[in-house]
């Protein structure tokens, strides 16, 4: 049995049309899958700008805050006195020029008085001629004795 060209070409044109249907239901598929994906990006893009602009004015409010700080720190910088005035207070040049040989009495008392002021024992014991075993020794026996 032979099939002529004339009735094959039925055959052949109705093999395009399904080609073409399948190849457009493929294509309008993968259009809607696009569609789809566009669309998500879009919503994600929105949520993204909203986050922005959250994190925006978030970070105009801690410069504001930050702004206002260091102009309170200025401030409080500005009525600091100075460090040196403040050391020359705590060692003032009485204890400097102090003979070294002083009574246990006054030694203790001039221990105490810088002890009170928060001077470390290294220094106290430089300032009166001791050792800094000798200042620690002072000033714990005299908290001992406040303890009781």
């Amino acid at each position: 049995m032979q099939i002529n060209i004339e009735q094959q070409i039925p055959f052949i044109a109705g093999g395009i049309a399904i080609l073409g249907v399948l190849l457009s239901l493929i294509s309008h598929l993968r259009h809607r899958r696009q569609r789809h994906l566009l669309t998500a990006a879009t919503m994600r893009m929105d949520e993204l700008e909203e986050i922005l602009d959250d994190r925006g004015k978030q970070l105009n409010a801690h410069q504001q805050k930050l702004a206002e700080q260091s102009r309170r720190l200025a401030w409080l910088e500005a009525r600091r006195p100075a460090a040196k005035q403040i050391q020359d207070d705590i060692l003032d040049e009485s204890t400097l020029t102090e003979p070294p040989k002083l009574n246990i009495t006054e030694r203790r008392h001039r221990v105490m008085a810088l002890a009170s002021r928060g001077q470390s024992a290294e220094s106290i014991a430089s300032a009166l001629g001791m050792l800094p075993g000798e200042v620690e020794l002072i000033v714990s026996l005299n908290q001992a004795a406040h303890r009781r």
